[in-house]
């Protein structure tokens, strides 16, 4: 993985980081241009959170909008679904008495699907089940 990424990713430094412009401009603030401007990750979500509507302002949204829902006159009908995704299948696990879900952290045996899936079938029972992917471990780039 390393090998095939690396090009990539000095490429991207060299010509961002690395440049004359970059360097002179936005590191050591000697030329004029081009004009660097630091951004903040945490300035843009304060900026986006200041401006929430009304409705989800106090962070209790999720009550809130069922509040509304309770409140209709006109009952609607509840569905229940379930979402399943990035599972990460790991098929060879051999499943322990000290771990028979797997270790934490790493890809879900098998098992644990079908303990899983029994689960949402005999307790949970939804109306619908929406299984989104990424289910492939991984280390794919092992096996290719």
């Amino acid at each position: 993985m390393v090998n095939r990424m690396a090009p990539i990713i000095i490429e991207v430094i060299a010509k961002s980081f690395l440049s004359a412009d970059y360097m002179c401009a936005g590191i050591l603030g000697i030329c004029s241009s081009p004009t660097y401007t630091k951004e903040y990750a945490s300035d843009y979500a304060k900026a986006m959170l200041a401006t929430k509507p009304e409705l989800i302002a106090d962070n209790n949204y999720i009550n809130s909008i069922y509040d509304i829902i309770n409140a209709d006159p006109n009952p609607r009908k509840i569905l229940r679904a379930v979402h399943v995704s990035d599972l990460h299948m790991d098929y060879s696990y051999i499943p322990t008495e000290e771990e028979p879900f797997g270790p934490m952290g790493w890809e879900t045996p098998y098992s644990t699907l079908v303990a899983i899936l029994t689960h949402v079938k005999n307790e949970v029972k939804p109306d619908f089940f929406v299984w989104t992917g990424d289910n492939s471990r991984s280390n794919t780039w092992e096996n290719t």
